[in-house]
Parts: structure tokens; C-alpha cells; sequence
């Protein structure tokens, strides 16, 4: 079987009326212009998830693997993003993947320098550039990785706990397909937000963590996609699939670095690199601040609209000893919110919130 070097992989649901962009920019990537250290131009494939589409997204991918060898197709009955994923990152046979949501797409002529940083650095993920885009495709909002300061290779742990920011997007990294599968790394399948408990427990396992900087991403806000829809079935599910975040986020330190220490305040006695303990530090207060985000955020939507699930929510956070919030790396609007939250209490913010709706 012909080696490649780079999987796309593209989970579909229902997005007849995107599908030809996203696989138009796909198509575009230079294949002729030798990558690496090969002589060869690059070698890639496309590997399209039909998640049980009730529209024409599968016929239309049908369609694309008919009339391009790049394209391979798996249909399967519908199990969500996450399971889709997991589909395609099963029969990907790339050196390295990359996933595209459906309704995005790409900025095909760097695809090329961004698998020459992978290469050059021998890199398990490569962070890159991602605009915010419109119905026009205009870009209202672009955001960079932040670049260590030596410009250099460094693990995914440090990465965390000193450059990374907020957004945990799976396709905002380029990954080592055997550095995935070695850590046996697959997608939460039925969960939502996926990508929050993803990103952090994939960047603490690696080894090597290149920056490339340049936009490759192109993600469209698109109105009534799964993120940004309303209702008491739904708030109640992201609830407690929130909840199941930042009980993983709680118990990400101890994974965090070779030494698998038990917790951060073990780390004096158990890591013998004082650069160790600083990172394992700044692991945990990113963690402390991504978990404080996430509960701000059940205690606002819940009472906007669903009002009367607060003080299960609320009970739920104090369980977990998360009230009051720490809000040390949150941002403006939210260390705003969380002062009403601390200074007064969660359930007199809850009630500020419904009225506001």
C-alpha cells in the first residue's frame, strides 16, 4: 500500500450546501512540489465520514470520489462529530492528519510549508493560524499562535502552560498520525465540546510541538450549527457534558509530563527539574482557569434558558468545589461576571442573568 503523507479528514453531516467549498479548497493543495527531504511531490488523501446524512452530503462525496483518486469515502449510520472522527482517523494512512470540519475550509497553498514544518521538526502537532469567517468569506477575526520565544521545537506540556490560549479547536493542529495512535488518542464519542477535553489531554502527551505561522484554516460562524442552538434537552446534555469536562480537566495535571506525578503539589518532591515543576504549575492554572470558563458559562446559558435547572447546576459546581470561581486567567467579560458570582453569590447572578434574556 502507498505510503502518504498527509490525511484529511473531513466528518459530514448534513452540509449539502457547503460541501463543494470545503472539497474545492482540498483539492487545490500543490502535489507537485517535493516536501521534505523527498524528491517526490506531496501525497495526500481526503478521507470524507458521511455520518448518516439525510440530505445529498453523501451522494455529493460519492460524486467527488468518483472523479478524484484523492477522495475515499466512509458512509456510516449517524454517531456524531466525535465518532465520525474516530471513523476516519481509523483507515487514515497518512503520516500525518489533519481534520476539516465540513463547513470550513482551507487555505490549500499552505498546506505545503505547514507539513515541511511537521517534517523539518519531526513535530508530534503543529499549531497554526485560523481566520473566523462570514457568509461573504470574509474574515471577521484571525487568530495566531502564540511562538516560543527561542522560535524552537517544545513539548506540548510547555506549550500549555505558557503560550497557549483558550480556543481548543481539533483542526487547529496538525498531528503525527503514530504520535495518536501510540497514545492510543480517539475522540470522546456523544460528547459535546468535544475539543475542550481533547486539545489539553492531547498537548500534555507531546513530545515535540512546532508553531507555524500562517493562517491554514478557514472557519465559518455559521448560525443554528451544533454549538449555538437552544433548548431544554439540549442545555441539560451540554450541562452534563460540561460537567464531564472539567472533571477531566481536573484530572489532567496527573498526566501532564514523563514523570506522571500524582497532582501539582506533589511535584516538589517527586520532579527533579525545577523547568518541570514550572510547567506542571502553568498546566494546572490553565486547567483551574479552562474549568472557571466552563463553569461560568452553565451558570449563564442555564439561566437564560433554562432557569429552573440553576440550582442543580449550582449544586453540582459546589460538589466539585468550584464556587467561588477562580477567575485569575479569565477574560474581561468573564472575571466581570465572575465578581458578581463571588461578591454576591451564584444564585442571585443566575437571577440577573434570567432577566436579562
Amino acid at each position: 500500500m502507498e505510503s502518504l503523507d498527509l490525511s484529511i479528514v473531513v466528518p459530514v453531516y448534513n452540509v449539502e450546501k457547503y460541501l463543494d467549498r470545503c472539497f474545492n479548497s482540498l483539492l487545490r493543495i500543490d502535489c507537485e512540489t517535493p516536501v521534505g527531504n523527498s524528491n517526490k511531490g506531496l501525497r495526500y488523501e481526503i478521507v470524507a465520514v458521511d455520518d448518516g446524512s439525510t440530505d445529498r452530503s453523501g451522494d455529493i462525496c460519492d460524486d467527488y470520489a468518483a472523479r478524484f483518486v484523492t477522495v475515499r469515502v466512509v458512509h456510516r449510520a449517524n454517531g456524531g462529530l466525535s465518532a465520525a472522527r474516530n471513523s476516519g482517523l481509523q483507515v487514515a494512512r497518512g503520516q500525518y492528519v489533519l481534520f476539516v470540519d465540513s463547513d470550513d475550509y482551507i487555505e490549500p497553498q499552505k498546506i505545503y510549508w505547514l507539513l515541511n514544518n511537521a517534517l523539518e521538526n519531526g513535530s508530534d502537532l503543529v499549531v497554526f493560524g485560523l481566520s473566523q469567517v462570514d457568509d461573504s468569506g470574509k474574515a471577521s477575526a484571525t487568530f495566531m499562535p502564540a511562538k516560543p520565544e527561542n522560535g524552537g521545537v517544545v513539548t506540548g506540556a510547555t506549550y500549555l502552560s505558557d503560550y497557549f490560549e483558550f480556543r481548543c479547536y481539533a483542526w487547529q493542529f496538525l498531528y503525527r498520525r503514530e504520535f495518536l495512535e501510540d497514545n492510543a488518542f480517539r475522540f470522546k464519542e456523544g460528547l459535546l465540546y468535544e475539543d475542550i477535553e481533547w486539545t489539553p489531554r492531547v498537548l500534555v502527551k507531546a513530545q515535540k510541538m512546532s508553531v507555524y505561522s500562517e493562517v491554514v484554516y478557514d472557519y465559518y460562524f455559521r448560525q443554528g450549527s451544533i454549538s449555538r442552538s437552544y433548548s431544554a434537552e439540549k442545555i441539560r446534555k451540554q450541562n452534563q457534558d460540561k460537567l464531564f469536562i472539567i472533571d477531566s480537566l481536573q484530572n489532567l495535571p496527573r498526566q501532564a509530563g514523563a514523570t506522571a506525578v500524582e497532582s501539582v503539589e506533589s511535584c516538589a518532591t517527586t520532579v527533579e527539574s525545577d523547568g518541570e515543576k514550572r510547567v506542571m504549575a502553568g498546566v494546572e492554572s490553565w486547567c483551574r482557569a479552562m474549568i472557571a470558563s466552563v463553569a461560568e458559562g452553565m451558570l449563564t446559558t442555564t439561566a437564560r434558558y433554562l432557569y429552573e435547572d440553576v440550582p442543580e447546576v449550582i449544586s453540582a459546581l459546589k460538589k466539585r468545589k468550584l464556587l467561588p470561581i477562580d477567575s485569575s486567567r479569565m477574560t474581561k467579560t468573564g472575571k466581570r461576571r465572575v465578581m458578581i458570582i463571588n461578591l454576591f453569590s451564584a444564585r442571585f447572578y443566575c437571577w440577573v442573568m434570567s432577566l436579562l434574556k
